[in-house]
């Protein structure tokens, strides 16, 4: 198994300029090791990594929350035990026939419904389709091809016809501390023009650091922006300037913002 590393990663100007060594060997090993997939997303512990790098377990820990946080080129779900390359499929994936499939094969063993959320739309801004429907020639049931990611002899069964909305073949754009909000180019100037530019990038981070701490899924991100976000921004503004404090919406690394608490005044107004 070979994984595609480009070698200006080391004069990348982000990696030279942002990344400590310790971020960039973790990196680095994140996109190397062993438990690597085609897909972007896989299960390791820091036990593990510790192990194999050679550092603390604590010290691991940090440069991931650094990786996650600071740099925003990985997303963790604890919950799952789940690291996601948020870059990954820039590099790793192709207009291949056989490396769409292979992705489609993978894309069932992801456990974090946020990164499911996630790969299947960089799927569909890489092919054209969506990742759990058939849009692609398949083998017979006689027939079979070797599978990249495997290299096993699989045979591919023809899916039965899957109905898909038109409005869900409109590509959307990953916005976000986490890339885990989701729209379109429509649905943004709307909201643009709706709540200003402003309003809506604190909507967005608001939303982005929601789901990504209670696990959520919305069938729409726009529509959710406007029934509640918004609301709990202006909430949340308001608390703030009454303490003297920034009214911008901030999510710190640890997440410990009271959704909850704040979801609820709203509800009570």
């Amino acid at each position: 198994m070979y994984r595609q590393i480009d070698c200006n990663f080391w004069v990348d100007n982000k990696i030279m300029k942002d990344f400590t060594p310790e971020d960039r060997l973790v990196y680095l090993y994140l996109m190397t090791n062993k438990n690597t997939t085609l897909i972007g997303c896989y299960e390791i512990n820091t036990k593990q990594m510790a192990f194999e790098i050679g550092y603390q377990q604590d010290v691991i820990e940090n440069i991931l929350d650094r990786l996650e946080g600071i740099h925003k080129v990985v997303m963790l779900d604890k919950a799952t035990d789940e690291i996601l390359l948020l870059n990954w499929h820039k590099y790793q994936w192709s207009k291949s026939k056989k490396v769409a499939r292979a992705l489609q094969k993978a894309y069932p063993k992801v456990k974090s419904v946020g990164f499911q959320k996630q790969i299947g739309n960089n799927f569909y801004v890489q092919y054209g389709y969506h990742i759990d429907t058939v849009s692609i020639p398949f083998c017979t049931e006689t027939e079979t091809e070797t599978e990249t990611e495997t290299d096993k002899s699989v045979c591919i069964k023809k899916a039965p016809h899957t109905h898909v909305e038109e409005s869900d073949l409109v590509p959307k754009n990953c916005y976000g501390k986490y890339q885990n909000v989701f729209l379109t180019n429509e649905e943004y100037s709307d909201l643009s023009k709706e709540l200003g530019e402003a309003m809506l990038k604190k909507c967005i981070e608001f939303l982005s650091g929601y789901v990504a701490e209670k696990n959520k899924t919305y069938n729409s991100h726009a529509n959710t922006i406007k029934r509640w976000v918004v609301d709990a921004v202006k909430e949340r503004e308001t608390k703030a300037s009454g303490k003297g404090q920034p009214s911008s919406v901030h999510i710190d690394n640890q997440r410990t913002y009271d959704y909850d608490k704040l979801l609820e005044n709203i509800k009570a107004n």
